[in-house]
């Protein structure tokens, strides 16, 4: 790969390119560097300026994420797949109602664009448009019925509207698609847990925590889930072990479960900083890191609005936290 490069220092293609493969690794940093490289040379490539975008998104440089893809933009202002990603990184920034206009100039351009309608659904639940997010959804099931993805937010706007059968539902229809999809494991716990179904709620849980064992927030959850089904067993290492995550201000549990499982108001005040500072200024956590690989438009985050809530929402979501998937559209080879 660097052979290559040095023979095609002064050509864009061959950094382009270089970049992708990078990209495939999850090696961003040097496929930045890459990008930065064939952009000098050619910056009339819409392609590379909207993968630049995708490898500062993927080092969580959201603000200059979004003026890679406006440069994109500016080259080619029917480019789809950089519209899109103009709205994952907007939703990244807290802009949702921006975001939300973005996904639809890139509808009006390609109409069919599956990962833009459902970008497009966690724009409209992040702004508590719950039941236009469902049509949404169902707009980019009936194109593509496989889509996990797509299945996983729907649960998300269910639980939203209280419809925790159905949000069930549209949970296991993603598992079926993913069996180890830890997003859909966690929030087929969340909705198990609204229904009374503790003992099955710990088991969904404890299945995420195998598949992803740093999910946000998911430590308390199933800590608190133990406790519904009177599981004591290493309980209190267990409850100092969350403790000392919450200390080190890790994201590990939603405040209001956390009540009945530590007497320290002061652990108790951190973890309600790290929620508030994460969880409920970002009305949702749909991120998933993206994968740039030429030639896909598929690459996976998510996206959130800021809104005031209420107490009482703010409670419900504290007890209920789902999250959802967002998708940042590649460039082609």
């Amino acid at each position: 790969m660097q052979r290559a490069a040095a023979v095609g220092a002064d050509n864009a293609l061959v950094h382009y390119h270089r970049g992708i493969a990078l990209a495939d690794l999850n090696r961003h940093s040097e496929a930045l560097e890459s990008y930065n490289r064939a952009v000098a040379l050619r910056p009339d490539n819409a392609k590379a300026w909207n993968n630049r975008g995708i490898a500062l998104a993927c080092l969580a440089r959201h603000d200059e994420a979004l003026e890679s893809y406006d440069a994109a933009l500016r080259v080619k202002p029917d480019h789809a797949e950089a519209l899109n990603n103009r709205g994952v990184a907007l939703r990244d920034l807290g802009r949702h109602a921006e975001a939300l206009e973005a996904y639809d100039r890139a509808l009006r351009h390609k109409p069919d664009y599956v990962e833009a309608i459902t970008n497009r659904g966690t724009a409209l639940d992040a702004l508590l448009r719950h039941a236009e997010a469902l049509e949404a959804y169902a707009r980019a099931l009936r194109l593509a019925p496989g889509y996990a993805e797509a299945w996983n937010n729907r649960g998300v706007a269910l639980a939203a509207l209280q419809r925790h059968v159905e949000a069930l539902e549209a949970y296991e229809r993603a598992l079926a698609l993913k069996p180890d999809y830890a997003e859909a494991l966690n929030n087929r716990g969340v909705a198990l847990a609204a229904l009374d179904r503790h003992g099955e709620a710990l088991a969904s849980y404890a299945r995420a925590l195998e598949h992803k064992p740093g999910y946000d927030f998911l430590y308390g959850r199933w800590l608190h889930a133990r406790m519904k089904v009177c599981d004591w067993e290493g309980i209190r290492d267990d409850i100092a072990k969350l403790e000392s995550k919450i200390r080190r201000r890790e994201k590990a549990t939603p405040p209001f479960p956390l009540l009945a499982l530590t007497a320290s108001a002061d652990v108790e005040r951190i973890a309600a900083e790290i929620w508030f500072s994460t969880s409920i200024a970002r009305a949702l956590d749909c991120r998933v890191v993206p994968r740039p690989i030429g030639g896909k438009s598929r690459a996976t985050r998510y996206g959130s609005a800021t809104f005031r809530p209420t107490f009482a929402s703010m409670r419900a979501r504290a007890f209920s936290w789902a999250s959802s998937r967002g998708t940042i559209g590649r460039g082609s080879k």
